[in-house]
């Protein structure tokens, strides 16, 4: 047994590129955006001009749902 209280751990999702999934998103994805890693709470966010590296996925429809969630194709 691990325990995980007195040392960082992460953990790391795969995506591969031309599967779809969803992801967890910040409320403010539409259709067609790219969209990147949100780097404070780990949540999808739309990418900005200067963040074309950090795309990971296409979003196939606005973000929606509680909690918000949004149907991507990962890249």
């Amino acid at each position: 047994t691990v325990d995980i209280t007195e040392a960082p751990y992460a953990w790391v999702q795969l995506c591969v590129p031309g599967t779809s999934g969803t992801v967890r998103s910040d409320g403010s994805v539409a259709a067609g955006e790219s969209i990147i890693g949100h780097g404070t709470d780990g949540e999808a966010d739309t990418m900005q001009a200067g963040e074309e590296d950090l795309v990971f996925a296409k979003a196939l429809a606005a973000d929606s749902g509680s909690p918000v969630t949004c149907p991507v194709v990962f890249i």
